[in-house]
């Protein structure tokens, strides 16, 4: 129950699909996109408004730590436990 005067927030979604704890999420520049990272070397990419999934980035060999969209977000940058950085090309989709 929310304290007097303060906001109440609905639940809009869970989005579901990772096979292990999920270790970050970021939405793109233009909101259009949502991108989550996960101990199950997966990153997915998810369409904001329809909440509908967009693309499986798999290429880690270890889980994913962290990721970031470009300023543009045509490219999601990521980190791993296995000591690398990979640079995903999201093109025109």
């Amino acid at each position: 129950m929310a304290a007097e005067g303060s906001p109440r927030y609905a639940l809009r979604a869970t989005l579901t699909g990772h096979r292990r704890a999920v270790s970050a999420v970021n939405f793109s520049p233009d909101g259009r996109l949502l991108a989550s990272a996960s101990a199950d070397r997966l990153i997915r990419v998810w369409n904001s408004s329809d909440l509908s999934s967009v693309a499986e980035l798999a290429g880690h060999g270890e889980g994913v730590s962290d990721l970031a969209f470009s300023p543009d977000g045509r490219l999601i940058a990521s980190a791993s436990d296995d000591r690398t950085v990979r640079i995903w090309d999201l093109g025109d989709g």
